[in-house]
This record gives C-alpha cells, structure tokens and sequence, in this order.
C-alpha cells in the first residue's frame, strides 16, 4: 500500500503542470514563462527552449494552481490612447510581411505538435515504469 500511495504522488507530481490551450482546442502542458504585448512565452514539456506562441492563436492559459493567467475571451478592450489615431489601421501590409508571418506560425505548429507527440510518448513510458516497478515489488514481496 506505501508503494501505491508513492506511485500516485509521482505521477500527480508529473502531471500538475501549467497548461496552455490554443484556439483549436489542442492543449499543451508545460511553464508558462510569460506575456509581452503579443506573445505568450512557454516552454513546453520535452524542451528546453521557449517557444513564443502569438497570443492571437491562444485560448487560456492555466497554471498548475488553477490560476488562469490568459483568457482571450475575457481580455479588455483598449481605447487608443490618441483618440485621432484609428482603432484600426488603414492601408496595406505588404505581401512579403504575410508570407514571413504565416510561415513562423506554421514552424511553430509543426515544432508544438512534435512536441506534444513526445510528451505523449513519455507519459505512456513512465505509466510502464510504474506498472513494471509495481508488478516487480509485489512478486519480490509475495516471493
């Protein structure tokens, strides 16, 4: 039973972890580093390096507290602080901008479902670790 209680703290241990959610509904576990004006800064599990996630692709972020740091449904709406400059910009963005854009946001797509597929293969490892390491300590014990 001491054994049993110790798996479940381990495995609770590995799974409370700061969770951002994107648009799509995929959820990502891992730190939430931070916020800048556009960017959501998270290291996703299985990665040393942060991945700055645009804030426009995100739905929540959900610490491992409960605590939810981001919700785009509940963010303000801001009135320009000049009120002769227009809420939206008018003119053209060059095409080249968009191209640079989507691509980033597709690299970091890519680079977060990799992710996610190893953090996925690492969960089922540690859950036969645990498995193995019980099915081994009660045959030791009954034997």
């Amino acid at each position: 039973m001491k054994y049993l209680i110790a798996v479940v703290m381990l495995f609770s241990g590995l799974v409370a972890q700061d969770r951002l959610v994107t648009n799509n509904g995929k959820e990502y576990t891992g730190n939430y580093v931070g916020t800048t004006d556009n960017v959501i800064q998270f290291i996703q599990d299985g990665t040393e390096h942060i991945a700055g996630v645009p804030k426009s692709q995100v739905s929540k972020v959900i610490l491992a507290d409960g605590t939810v740091v981001f919700d785009q449904r509940k963010m303000p709406i801001h009135a320009p602080a000049d009120q002769s400059q227009p809420i939206i910009a008018t003119g053209t963005v060059p095409a080249a901008e968009i191209e640079t854009y989507n691509d980033d946001v597709r690299r970091q797509t890519v680079a977060l479902e990799k992710i996610a597929t190893a953090q996925t293969f690492f969960m089922y490892y540690a859950i036969a670790i645990i498995a193995l390491t019980l099915i081994f300590t009660a045959s030791a014990s009954a034997g």
